[in-house]
């Protein structure tokens, strides 16, 4: 889930891209397992999450040598629902602001025609709702720096697009929990192919997605806690990210149903087939 399509291209128009999305997901840590949180011991956690995303994108215009350039910010609102094996705690449910986002400068570079390569440093700011005596929490208390790396290859004739999305999260301690996350690296492909049906356009698509965590994360005090994990969308845009210690919804595995791009909200990018 953190490849977007079109994840590698920036338009070379000045233009605002603004979306709105939302996900619905689901999961659970079974009862073998004990975790900490909300202050104490629990085994197992069933959780639901609905996800909803304001994005806004800001292609500057601008060429250079082959290069483009946007910007990109977003503010998250998230539902969560979280109860406890044998009810040991107390279910907790809430809607609340999750953790901004924004991405500074992403530079993009058109290699040719249908090939396109951009980097950016994805940032997420710890403006969430968390409390770390409750299981329902947005946001995670701490900064996260994300390098990414996107590349995007296009076949207009096929109407197919593939595209890869690496990238390395890197946390702050979370001062609540005197906790470190370790750096988690994260490495998804994306195969879309756009069909014609009655006069509308749709996609099919194929996303796997490989994490990897470099390091062990560690305690700078005595408590360690785990807390519910904001959803981060990807290519430029944003990302989804996963803390090994956390209650990462996301990192569980569970594959999350997503709305399709529609064509009102399709990227210029594929209708350019001249990049200078």
């Amino acid at each position: 889930m953190q490849v977007a399509p079109y994840a590698g291209i920036v338009p070379p128009t000045s233009d605002w891209i603004v979306s709105a999305t939302s996900i619905y997901y689901e999961g659970s840590l079974g009862a073998s397992k004990t975790l900490p949180i909300a202050g104490t011991v629990t085994a197992g956690l069933d959780y639901q999450i609905v996800y909803t995303l304001l994005n806004a994108v800001k292609t500057w215009g601008i060429t250079a040598g082959g290069w483009n350039f946007a910007s990109s910010f977003g503010v998250p609102i998230q539902y969560t629902n979280v109860s406890s094996f044998h009810g040991r705690l107390p279910n907790d449910t809430a809607t609340q602001f999750a953790d901004i986002f924004f991405t500074p400068v992403v530079a993009d570079y058109h290699l040719t025609k249908t090939d396109h390569i951009a980097f950016s440093v994805q940032i997420y700011a710890p403006t969430g709702a968390y409390n770390s005596n409750r299981l329902a929490n947005a946001g995670q208390n701490t900064w996260t720096f994300t390098p990414t790396i996107s590349y995007t290859k296009l076949f207009p004739a096929q109407e197919i697009e593939l595209s890869a999305n690496y990238g390395v999260e890197f946390y702050t301690t979370n001062n609540k929990t005197d906790y470190h996350n370790a750096p988690v690296s994260v490495l998804d492909l994306l195969a879309l192919k756009v069909q014609q049906r009655m006069g509308s356009r749709c996609g099919r698509r194929m996303d796997p997605a490989t994490r990897r965590r470099h390091g062990r994360p560690r305690r700078c005090g005595r408590r360690r806690e785990r807390s519910f994990g904001r959803y981060r969308p990807g290519g430029h845009v944003g990302r989804q990210d996963q803390q090994d210690a956390g209650v990462r919804v996301a990192a569980m595995g569970q594959r999350i149903r997503r709305e399709e791009p529609s064509e009102g909200q399709r990227s210029p990018a594929l209708d350019h087939t001249t990049f200078q």
